[in-house]
């Protein structure tokens, strides 16, 4: 008889991942030689998982094969305990939102949520795009809100809204003409920093493969407009962020006239998460919601 813990697979996935035993023991919260045990009475039912080198480690090929099952295998438990705690209702929920979503929508979805399932406790976090999806995957979170697609299998994608990018620059040149996508690239242009889709998204709209010589960095909307407003350049920021990125800065606002940069914003939850109809129900909920954006 097979007799495999769930522990042992917990055990075995962090040496694969941190290549190391004494960082995996460390990640397990128990001694190195107990973490050997353990993974050497793995090794005892399912054969060599790992060659062992003074200087080198290498997963044999049962180990290789055994990381996405034993992935899945703790999901799976996960989603069960998931579910046993929180029963036919909601009464903890983990929210991820990515940064130019976050600060000007989250706080209307959380309470629009909390309308509709009392006494629920919910966990917001914000993050960039890579990192919500890992978070989702691995179950660190229940939802997140972001830009689709995410074109990952293992995720469940429903649109809430599409909104445009608008055009952001010094309140002196609110009387010129809108440049196109191809004028911008010879614009200062002020993009989020690596990491942030709506970095990706305006490069896309200009049509660049390599990032200009004349574009500078932020880490925030906020540090973006008021650049802008400073006259050191232009920018493009989402609709939702608009009401409350220009309010007190010098800028003026256009659209563009012809090609409209968009995104469309949607709620994400991995397909393997019990609350599936929970999950739908809440995204109705926000697609009904009175102005979203």
């Amino acid at each position: 008889m097979i007799n495999i813990s769930v522990k042992q697979l917990r055990y075995f996935l962090a040496v694969a991942k941190q290549k190391n035993f004494q960082k995996a023991a460390d990640e397990c919260a128990i001694s190195q030689p107990a973490l050997s045990m353990k993974i050497k009475e793995l090794e005892g039912t399912l054969g060599q998982l790992i060659e062992r080198g003074s200087k080198k480690f290498y997963l044999t090929q049962t180990g290789q094969a055994l990381v996405n099952k034993a992935e899945n295998i703790i999901q799976s438990f996960d989603d069960l305990k998931h579910l046993a705690n929180k029963g036919d209702g909601i009464n903890q929920l983990s929210i991820g939102a990515i940064p130019t979503v976050a600060p000007y929508l989250l706080p209307k979805i959380i309470k629009t949520i909390s309308k509709q399932y009392k006494d629920i406790i919910i966990e917001p976090k914000e993050a960039i795009t890579d990192k919500l999806v890992s978070y989702l995957i691995t179950g660190k979170i229940d939802l997140a809100i972001l830009a689709l697609p995410t074109y990952e299998p293992l995720l469940t994608e429903v649109p809430l809204f599409e909104e445009e990018f608008l055009l952001i620059r010094h309140i002196n040149d609110a009387n010129k003409p809108v440049p196109n996508n191809k004028e911008l690239t010879n614009m200062k242009l002020l993009l989020l920093e690596e990491g942030h889709c709506l970095r990706s998204q305006t490069l896309s709209f200009c049509k660049v493969t390599s990032v200009p010589k004349n574009i500078m960095e932020g880490t925030a909307l906020t540090t973006l407009v008021q650049m802008v407003s400073s006259g050191i350049g232009v920018t493009l920021i989402p609709e939702i962020a608009v009401p409350f990125e220009t309010r007190s800065a010098k800028v003026s606002i256009s659209k563009f006239q012809q090609q409209k940069p968009k995104r469309t914003i949607g709620l994400v939850w991995r397909k393997s998460n019990p609350l599936l109809r929970q999950f739908n129900e809440i995204a109705i909920l926000l697609k009904n919601l009175n102005q979203i954006k």
